[in-house]
């Protein structure tokens, strides 16, 4: 993995961690790694509702991935994480991931 000079990880949040880490082991699965993080908990003062400003998103870069490779990345991403309530999106110039955790509760199993 690799961050932008300008991406900020104070107070990321380790959910968050974790996306960037699977998206990381898709990128270099299919040759385009390390990932690159252009955003975490900065720049988005301007939308106080943004999940990266409670260090819940991140945005990764593909600028340098044909759209061929770029869409499997993307679905790989999408299949691993989605069941586990995060949110992956495909933007014009990079992938973002969000985590609001909605739906996870469906994960958890309560044992004696």
């Amino acid at each position: 993995m690799k961050l932008k000079r300008t991406a900020n990880p104070a107070a990321v949040a380790p959910a968050t961690w974790y996306a960037i880490g699977v998206a990381d082991v898709v990128y270099r699965k299919h040759g385009m790694g390390p990932v690159v993080v252009t955003s975490m908990n900065d720049s988005h003062e301007e939308r106080s509702t943004s999940l990266h400003n409670r260090g819940l998103a991140v945005d990764l870069r593909t600028r340098a991935i044909p759209d061929s490779t770029l869409g499997l990345i993307y679905d790989d991403i999408v299949k691993i994480l989605n069941p586990q309530g995060f949110d992956v999106v495909l933007e014009a110039n990079h992938i973002h991931i969000e985590s609001d955790c909605k739906g996870t509760e469906q994960f958890i199993e309560r044992t004696d």
